[in-house]
């Protein structure tokens, strides 16, 4: 079972035609949009060329072949601009209380402490420190 991904990579490096099947998922949308992002030669070619012809064909095989016949061949595929997204860090500490005090954004202290891992220990409130505080 392909998704649109497979189809990308299978239109941009195989020169072979493959016949779809039945549980396949072609998204005609999506792998136009997936060669669109390779490089910024594919995208002129394909929005120039399917644009106009994609609202008329409704035959996914058709689609296809048609763009395995016109897409330039490569070795790889390596679809740039689309990435996942970064993983949100936890801090140990009071974000929004330590950039309040400071007077920064919490987007400025979150590089702060990305680029000093360090500083995180010496905002983290002890049991001892609170203590003392209380006196």
């Amino acid at each position: 079972m392909k998704n649109s991904t497979d189809f990308t990579k299978d239109i941009i490096t195989d020169k072979e035609f493959h016949k779809i099947n039945q549980g396949d998922n072609f998204q005609p949308y999506l792998i136009q949009k997936y060669i669109s992002a390779i490089s910024p030669d594919h995208c002129i070619l394909i929005n120039e060329i399917l644009n106009t012809k994609l609202k008329n064909w409704k035959d996914d095989q058709e689609i296809y072949d048609f763009l395995k016949c016109i897409m330039p061949k490569a070795k790889e595929c390596n679809i740039r601009y689309f990435k996942t997204a970064p993983e949100k860090k936890e801090y140990k500490v009071d974000l929004k209380g330590i950039s309040e005090s400071l007077e920064i954004s919490m987007k400025e202290l979150k590089e702060m402490l990305d680029y000093f891992p360090d500083l995180i220990k010496t905002m983290q409130e002890s049991p001892e420190t609170i203590l003392k505080s209380r006196k």
